[in-house]
């Protein structure tokens, strides 16, 4: 008997419960919170609820079908690009004065990006949401409370890259890396 209940409200619980993830998922303010809410929802929420094995008829409304499918075929940089328009943008990320630079980076050059502040995740952001570089790294030297893209400094001797953009907004402390930078032996000519 309980089962069929469920069955007459299935659409409606399904199509609720992934429209309050989305809701909270497009809400965030900052990229850690993002991050950390769609690989909960990717790693554990659909599976829990079910989202992944369900039929698109199951959910009373199917556009919450497509997004739950969505999250589990994509991984974040390509959920991001691929669902991002200006008003999405807007309402996962935070209003910033920090302009990606657009002017020292050319479309097909690889690029380490050295900051996850708010600078940082001002750049990556605009760079997942308008495909314009490809990002070969992205680096802190502090890894507390990061999203699990960033990676330590050390890394950088290990890829391949044209430009390095330190991403902070105080240029005692862009000096400071850079210094630190061209110590480890990174060319000069290639940070920005």
């Amino acid at each position: 008997m309980m089962q069929g209940v469920y069955d007459e409200v299935k659409g409606s619980f399904l199509s609720r419960a992934i429209s309050d993830n989305r809701v909270f998922l497009m809400g965030m303010r900052d990229y850690n919170s993002y991050s950390q809410l769609y690989t909960e929802l990717k790693e554990k929420g659909l599976d829990e609820f079910g989202f992944s094995s369900e039929r698109k008829e199951d959910f009373m409304y199917p556009y919450m079908y497509e997004f739950a499918m969505s999250v589990d075929k994509y991984d974040i940089s390509e959920y991001t690009y691929l669902n991002a328009n200006k008003q999405k943008a807007a309402a996962f990320m935070y209003t910033s004065p920090f302009e990606f630079p657009y002017t020292s980076v050319n479309k097909e050059d690889r690029v380490v990006l050295y900051g996850a502040g708010k600078v940082g995740e001002s750049y990556y952001l605009q760079n997942i949401i308008n495909k314009y570089c490809k990002i070969v790294l992205w680096v802190d030297r502090d890894l507390t409370n990061k999203p699990s893209e960033v990676k330590g400094v050390g890394c950088i001797n290990d890829v391949i890259f044209d430009k390095l953009i330190i991403a902070v907004n105080s240029n005692n402390l862009k000096d400071e890396i850079r210094d630190s930078l061209v110590k480890i032996g990174v060319e000069n000519k290639k940070i920005y």
